[in-house]
């Protein structure tokens, strides 16, 4: 029994093999036509479709009896957001006629012209502050902590095309980021630009720092377990350690400090080894020449620290660095 198939021109010889002229396309119209045998192409232009910024295809415009749907014809570039493009039945027509074996003039139904926008949707403010917060930390706070963003108003959604958005900060403080800022910044999808906008908003960087874990004194040492690490806004601190220094040595508190309260690097100082007021050994060296002497303390100071010290016979200052508790360095 022979089968016919109008919609494709001859293209499978009396062997049955379906040869290289029949195309990727012919060949896709085909096992259409295997399904329906008999049947008929017709084109049913729809009145209006919306597409992504890919571009915009046979099968959103169309509504057809025998076109595969894994077969997708480009028409034409997708129009930019927040327009529109009209396509007239005859311009389709001659761009698919070269994909179909039979003419196409006489098989629409349908309205002669299409409307095509693009696919829309609400970008809400959950979305825009994720955004916005992945932004300001890429390129502002980068490594310093965990930025928080809090909207002094209320975000309106406002519609963005139904893909992947981008935001670009245009404009923050010179100053950088602050507990309360402005921030103008500009959506994108894609090579479209969406719009430019402006925020009021609040602002956290949380870390965790040292804080004190009990009251310290001034004057008395301080060890690990005197300090905890807690997670404060940097935004509303002016000073703080991340980690304590090495207490190799030992360090000591310089004023009194409340527990809770964060430490600064002018809480502590390493602890004086030498004592303002003592006279203790100096070697001083210039060159190949050293001299042995006694000087007078004129500060306190740990080891490793240059401090003032005085000769007591020419009464002139000098600065020498300590050695240990007994002993100073001077270099001429």
């Amino acid at each position: 029994m022979k089968t016919r198939f109008p919609n494709i021109k001859s293209a499978i010889p009396a062997d049955g093999r379906i040869t290289a002229r029949l195309g990727l396309a012919g060949l896709g119209l085909w096992l259409a036509c295997v399904a329906c045998p008999g049947a008929t192409t017709t084109l049913s232009l729809l009145p209006e479709t919306q597409v992504d910024s890919h571009g915009i295809y046979l099968d959103q415009v169309v509504v057809t009896n025998t076109l595969p749907t894994a077969q997708r014809i480009r028409l034409m570039d997708a129009p930019a957001f927040g327009q529109m493009t009209v396509l007239q039945q005859t311009q389709i027509v001659a761009a698919i006629q070269p994909y179909f074996s039979e003419k196409l003039t006489n098989k629409w139904t349908g309205p002669d012209r299409i409307r095509v926008g693009r696919r829309t949707r609400l970008l809400n403010e959950s979305e825009l502050k994720d955004l916005l917060t992945i932004a300001l930390q890429r390129d502002y706070v980068r490594d310093r902590g965990d930025l928080e963003v809090r909207f002094l108003r209320a975000w309106t959604a406002v519609r963005v095309p139904d893909e992947p958005v981008d935001l670009k900060i245009v404009d923050t403080p010179s100053s950088g980021l602050s507990a309360n800022f402005i921030v103008r910044f500009e959506l994108h999808a894609g090579k479209d630009v969406v719009g430019n906008f402006q925020l009021v908003c609040q602002a956290k960087i949380w870390q965790e720092i040292c804080v004190a874990a009990s009251p310290l004194r001034r004057g008395s040492p301080i060890s690990p377990r005197d300090v905890t690490m807690e997670r404060r806004d940097l935004l509303t601190i002016r000073e703080y350690l991340t980690e304590l220094p090495s207490l190799e040595e030992g360090i000591e508190v310089v004023e009194s400090v409340m527990p809770g309260s964060p430490i600064t690097p002018r809480m502590f100082r390493m602890r004086p080894s030498v004592f303002r007021g003592e006279m203790l050994d100096a070697l001083f060296t210039n060159g190949a020449m050293s001299i042995s002497m006694k000087v007078e303390i004129l500060q306190d100071g740990g080891v490793g620290q240059v401090i003032r010290v005085r000769n007591p016979l020419s009464k002139r200052e000098l600065r020498g660095k300590v050695q240990n508790d007994r002993s100073i360095q001077i270099k001429g």
